[in-house]
């Protein structure tokens, strides 16, 4: 492999762990601030709605790393791979929402997002396999770690927690996740280029 072309991989690579940084750090923010709006302004009826908007970001994530890491497929031109797994996992959510729901008798919005939401994630897994092995990229080891703080923190937000808690939670969740990202390596924030420019912003 030529220095130019893995140079080129590297930089393809950095710039898609830096997309999948800033989706997670997105569905975070969207999830708190959801949360907190829902619980502070709307009737308690629609509590419950916090739980179906954690189940749909989740999926938007999912769906989001899938654009971000197909670079592989379409770098290869291997779109018919790509519409295929579409079209298996698609198919196969339907065939299980179906026995569950006409056979086994058993309906529900939660069994509906919540197969949205595992059919997404299992789109991510496939391509992102699919696609490093068609072209491979030097992705981070630790960028699953990362994909997996992010799911973790926004399976917490199912807890019932004080508003407080919650305000304090959309901060620190986001600030943990970038402290994870830099001392992973998987992306270098550019601490001291801030720290110089507020220094020359207070002279």
């Amino acid at each position: 492999m030529s220095a130019g072309k893995h140079k080129a991989q590297k930089k393809t690579a950095r710039n898609s762990q830096a997309g999948i940084v800033y989706a997670c750090l997105v569905s975070l923010g969207i999830v708190w601030l959801a949360k907190c709006f829902i619980t502070l302004y709307l009737p308690s009826q629609y509590s419950l709605a916090v739980y179906l908007i954690v189940m749909t970001v989740a999926a938007m994530l999912y769906k989001e790393l899938v654009e971000i890491v197909n670079i592989g497929l379409l770098k290869s031109q291997q779109t018919r791979r790509l519409l295929l797994i579409n079209l298996i996992i698609t198919v196969t959510t339907l065939l299980i929402l179906f026995v569950i729901m006409f056979v086994l008798d058993y309906r529900s919005i939660w069994l509906i997002v919540t197969m949205v939401t595992l059919a997404q994630l299992s789109r991510f897994i496939a391509v992102f396999l699919l696609s490093q092995y068609c072209a491979p990229l030097p992705y981070h080891p630790a960028l699953s770690i990362v994909i997996l703080i992010t799911s973790f923190f926004l399976i917490s937000a199912f807890a019932d927690i004080p508003t407080t808690l919650m305000f304090i939670l959309a901060l620190v969740q986001p600030a943990i996740l970038l402290l994870a990202v830099q001392q992973l390596g998987v992306i270098n924030l550019p601490y001291h280029a801030v720290k110089l420019a507020w220094q020359r912003f207070r002279v």
